[in-house]
């Protein structure tokens, strides 16, 4: 099995194109670009090791944001600190992909 990209991935531009690249492999869109081929036709390459992670997100999110939900439920009581933590972590990272953009 192949693993994914490692993170994390930041959107980057490069000739007029965006680029989705890891920052822990440094490489120009490693992770998906989009390019245009000879015969004009537009296209995004994904990197086929991401594609399984790519396609599980929407997943991801909704269980991270039941699983944080369930966790800090009122009257669930005190949380460890450790937990506390990966609990603020995890629900960071479900702001990033909720907020509205402008």
């Amino acid at each position: 099995m192949t693993k994914h990209t490692p993170g994390p991935w930041r959107w980057w531009t490069s000739n007029s194109r965006l680029r989705l690249s890891s920052d822990a492999t440094h490489k120009d869109g490693d992770v998906l670009y989009a390019c245009t081929l000879r015969d004009g036709a537009d296209v995004v390459v994904v990197n086929p090791a991401d594609v399984p992670l790519i396609e599980a997100a929407p997943d991801l999110l909704q269980e991270l944001t039941l699983l944080v939900g369930a966790i800090t439920e009122p009257g669930r009581g005190d949380l460890d600190p450790y937990v506390e933590s990966r609990i603020a972590f995890a629900q960071d990272a479900i702001d990033k992909v909720t907020r509205q953009q402008p």
